[in-house]
């Protein structure tokens, strides 16, 4: 599946390469791929979306659905 979410806490080059690089980390994830100018990721795979949001608990950014 490949779906799009908003992000929240999204500035700057170093926040899109954060989250992407957490999202990716995530079981089933094949892709994740951050907007700055829409601040939102488009995240591709077989992934649950908890799981998603659990990479970025504890962090600066709030995956939105």
């Amino acid at each position: 599946m490949t779906k799009t979410y908003p992000v929240s806490g999204l500035k700057c080059q170093g926040c899109k390469e954060n989250v992407e690089q957490a999202l990716s980390q995530v079981f089933g994830v094949e892709s994740a791929e951050v907007d700055l100018d829409q601040k939102q990721v488009t995240v591709s795979g077989d992934y649950e979306v908890e799981d998603l949001k659990q990479a970025l608990a504890g962090t600066n950014y709030q995956l939105e659905d």
